[in-house]
């Protein structure tokens, strides 16, 4: 929550508009999910498959209103009120287009099967694979991190565990079980790339107030200044 003009005073306080979360937000989620099992003697077989298409949407806050870093309470007051409107440590925005898109595609599909080998014991053994397909990334980006998302083809995940019942009391249970799996990314990363890509439509800026055309507190910027 918060409102006006994001503010940091250095090791004192922040407040104002949040500077690091978009001012629109919109997420779509379509899914198609099933899983079929199969009982066949001491077998549990069973299949299943996962198809996610997830599109976003975001406006970012930095657009419209740039984050400034004081010292002190004293220059941040002396900017205030006019008397030093450069007393700022460092000031950050990102001009060009505010608004931003992008999609992903998540993949998984699995085979298992539950057998009973013997009245005493049990085992479980099955592989599944995922493929996330990321949004795609910004390759006029000059940062590294926003060129190019690494999509892995080889999440291939085997499964096994056993249950064995210790004599015939059946009152000891053995139990051991081992596997790999993949955990999708969470998407805030790739979201964070790309709205802070620096590209030709989206160039940040993040100086201090020594070049020309940097703003008076409190303005904001329409373009990248001269010599940053």
């Amino acid at each position: 929550s918060g409102n006006g003009q994001p503010i940091r005073i250095t090791g004192v306080i922040s407040f104002g508009t949040p500077f690091d979360i978009p001012a629109g937000f919109r997420q779509g989620i379509l899914q198609v999910i099933d899983n079929v099992s199969w009982i066949r003697g001491s077998h549990a077989f069973k299949v299943g498959g996962d198809i996610q298409a997830v599109s976003d949407w975001r406006q970012a806050q930095e657009i419209f209103s740039g984050s400034y870093t004081f010292p002190t309470i004293a220059a941040y007051l002396a900017a205030k009120d006019g008397s030093k409107p450069y007393g700022y440590t460092s000031f950050a925005q990102t001009v060009g287009t505010p608004n931003y898109s992008f999609s992903s595609k998540l993949f998984s599909v699995f085979a298992q099967d539950d057998w009973r080998v013997t009245s005493h014991f049990k085992m479980l053994y099955g592989v599944r694979y995922d493929l996330y397909q990321y949004p795609t990334a910004k390759a006029d980006s000059p940062f590294s991190y926003s060129q190019h998302f690494a999509i892995s083809k080889t999440n291939i995940g085997p499964r096994l565990g056993i249950v064995w019942s210790i004599g015939n009391s059946t009152r000891s249970v053995l139990r051991a079980s081992t596997g790999i799996m993949y955990d999708q990314v969470l998407l805030g990363a790739y979201e964070t790339a790309l709205e802070k890509n620096g590209a030709s439509d989206r160039p940040a800026t993040c100086c201090r107030p020594t070049p020309p055309g940097l703003p008076h507190f409190p303005n904001c910027l329409r373009g990248v200044p001269p010599g940053t």
